[in-house]
């Protein structure tokens, strides 16, 4: 079963995973190609966020010892092919699936990520996880590949450290160019290459693609008459680091003054560091823009690459602030999520008709900072329950909720048959909350623990309250139940839920339980207003 205490007994017990005796290997099929606009900009984005996803803020898997180094661009490398299949092997059985990504170790201290064109995060989160976490669980696929897919705004909003962890790196000019701060255009002071363009009409038009709002004699005045590949790739960057001329006369917003000189000039006069800072940010998605660019026009520069290259601008690239994501990116990247937080109601099974016993759990391995008493460690409370007959005889409520009394404590049984009108009370509850959720009634349980601070749990993805908070929040034997007790028992269920996907309270944890309120929370308010329930 799915169900860490178990796992663990099992595994003491001597038991091995099935994933232990099935052997996974891939094969990558096609020609291979790195320095593509794709290869560049998957690369660009895992060592943007790789301090998040190898930081013990986030997760409390166990990782690599080196997981830092294994994700760092001088041991990995991205290289895109035509197909990908995962072929699982036990005995003489063989099964190939088709898949988008995978990582290969290709050396010593080396390691090489296929990716197809489309991809799915859900794959490259995958291929990074079992790279980095010493066993990568469906669950740890799904968050990792959130966790690069997502802008950095949505991210932050949702609680992650996203500034405090990821801090753009300097962008690397090659040759004898000076500073950042002070790089120009117009300078003439970098050595550029002869490499040969199909021409400078090409490159306006590669140049109008990228940024159609820009004047096109400003852009054809930048390239100059005989323009190389890395005048084109500084004019990209100049172009989406700072402001040019539109077409209807009126200055982009990206800057204040229509200027030739990067605007990170001004930040060389300016005393403020957020500013500073914006300026490296937005030179750092800039630069891979460009080099995105040079692939591109280096080989012919079709109509897919040139879209693949335009989408740069505001897909890829380090803590684009400024740049502006297309609304269908949003929405298809939240669409994704709300499929898997659905995906993880409909996993949950049917309470187990026996009870629960369960000893206490020391979880260890927790994010810094996460205080649970003397030693810091996080302890998961033991359960002890056995089914409670009733006065139907049934062992369940008048609507059919399964439940149960505590073995430890006789007098559990006594309040339990002294209140069961609270019973069916808190049962209909349940139920409201099972339909908003889309829930199975059968998968929810009602315990009475009368001792310890355990308001809920869940037990191999069947979720189990405790009658007790219930009984002292919220019941009124002359009145019905409020919004203030149904928004509570929502945000339980829904931290519950949150526990199909991890164990452990952590900031992954509070990730989707935060976005399961967001996703159920208009139904409850539709549900309140329809019932006039206040």
């Amino acid at each position: 079963p799915h169900e860490s205490d178990l796992e663990d007994f099992y595994a003491k017990l001597g038991s091995t995973y099935i994933t232990k005796r099935v052997e996974k290997t891939f094969e990558v099929i096609g020609e291979k190609k790195q320095k593509t606009s794709l290869t560049n900009d998957l690369i660009q984005r895992i060592q943007e966020r790789r301090p998040l996803l190898v930081s013990p803020d986030i997760t409390s898997r166990p990782m690599e010892a080196n997981a830092s180094t294994i994700l760092d661009d001088k041991h990995l490398d991205v290289i895109q092919v035509n197909t990908v299949k995962a072929v699982y092997s036990l005995g003489k059985s063989v099964n190939k699936q088709n898949v988008t990504c995978c990582a290969i170790a290709t050396g010593r201290k080396k390691n090489a990520i296929y990716v197809t064109d489309p991809f799915d995060w859900f794959d490259v989160g995958s291929a990074i996880g079992g790279l980095i976490l010493q066993r990568c669980q469906l669950e740890d696929s799904f968050f990792f590949g959130s966790l690069l897919e997502s802008p950095l705004d949505q991210l932050r909003a949702r609680g992650f450290p996203v500034d405090r962890i990821i801090r753009p790196s300097k962008p690397v000019f090659s040759g004898t160019a000076a500073p950042e701060t002070k790089q120009s255009v117009d300078s003439g002071k970098k050595t550029e290459s002869n490499s040969e363009l199909p021409g400078k009409d090409a490159s306006v038009d590669t140049l109008q693609q990228m940024f159609p709002d820009c004047d096109e004699s400003y852009i054809r005045a930048q390239l100059g008459d005989n323009p190389t590949l890395d005048r084109v790739q500084n004019v990209a960057e100049h172009l989406a680091s700072n402001s040019y001329p539109k077409k209807n006369g009126k200055a982009a917003s990206a800057g204040n003054e229509k200027s030739t000189q990067p605007s990170s000039q001004a930040s060389e006069d300016s005393s403020s560091d957020k500013k500073a800072t914006s300026q490296r940010s937005k030179l750092g998605m800039a630069r891979g823009l460009g080099q995105a660019l040079g692939a591109m026009l280096s080989h012919g520069g079709t109509a897919s690459q040139q879209n693949k290259v335009r989408s740069a601008v505001t897909h890829s690239g380090p803590s684009n602030d400024t740049g502006a994501v297309p609304p269908e990116r949003d929405a298809a990247h939240q669409q994704g999520l709300n499929d898997r937080l659905k995906g993880q109601v409909n996993s949950c099974k049917k309470v187990n008709p026996g009870g629960v016993s369960s000893p206490e759990t020391i979880l260890t391995d927790i994010p810094k900072g996460l205080d649970r008493g003397g030693n810091g460690c996080e302890v998961i409370p033991a359960q002890d329950i056995k089914p409670f007959v009733g006065p139907y005889q049934t062992g369940k409520t008048s609507n059919g909720i399964k439940v149960f009394t505590s073995r430890k404590y006789s007098s559990s049984e006594t309040f339990l048959a002294e209140h069961f009108q609270a019973v069916d009370v808190f049962a209909t509850v349940l139920q409201q909350l099972c339909n908003i959720f889309s829930l199975d009634k059968s998968t929810v349980a009602i315990f009475h623990d009368p001792s310890g601070a355990t308001i809920a749990f869940n037990a191999n993805k069947s979720l189990h309250f405790n009658f007790r908070f219930f009984f002292s929040l919220h019941f009124n034997a002359r009145t019905a139940p409020d919004s203030s007790c149904y928004s509570y028992w929502f945000t339980v269920m829904a931290h519950e839920l949150a526990h199909n996907f991890v164990s452990a309270h952590n900031k992954e944890h509070g990730f989707y339980t935060e976005s399961y309120v967001t996703l159920f929370l208009p139904k409850l308010a539709a549900f309140l207003a329809q019932n006039n329930i206040k």
